[in-house]
């Protein structure tokens, strides 16, 4: 897999949902909220070391590598039909409030003896109880 350099500026989504590792916390949350001037500070300081960036179209992870962040190759849908995606919804603890689910999606394929396995896994959105991306 191939990996770029990282920057928040350069990234080929907009308004974001969010969940980044941080030397000292997570944060979890959208572009728009505190929590994301939160992230551009630590981004500012090289105090991230992961993050995951998503909405319904794509996800870009970046993760820290000698001593800086390199993305992956971005990750959009597949292609298939609509028996072959799984949609998860997993709860979230208090520390990612006012989000509490997060939703995902997940590509089913199968193997040459026709055996299912998950080829992708994409973040897809952030939830609250007061509707989607809060």
């Amino acid at each position: 897999m191939k990996l770029k350099p990282f920057n928040l500026q350069d990234l080929p989504i907009s308004q974001p949902f969010f969940i980044a590792h941080l030397y000292d916390r997570v944060l979890v949350g959208r572009e728009g909220d505190k929590a994301f001037s939160k992230l551009e500070e630590a981004m500012e300081q090289d105090n991230v070391l992961e993050v995951h960036l998503f909405n319904e179209g794509v996800e870009v992870y970046a993760t820290r590598i000698n001593d800086h962040l390199a993305a992956y190759e971005t990750l959009q849908p597949l292609n298939l039909s609509d028996e072959q995606v799984i949609e998860r919804v997993y709860e979230l603890e208090q520390l990612a409030r006012p989000y509490n689910r997060l939703r995902v999606k997940e590509y089913i394929d199968f193997d040459d003896d026709n055996l299912a396995y998950v080829k992708q896994t994409i973040l897809c959105s952030l939830e609250s109880d007061k509707g989607e991306g809060a």
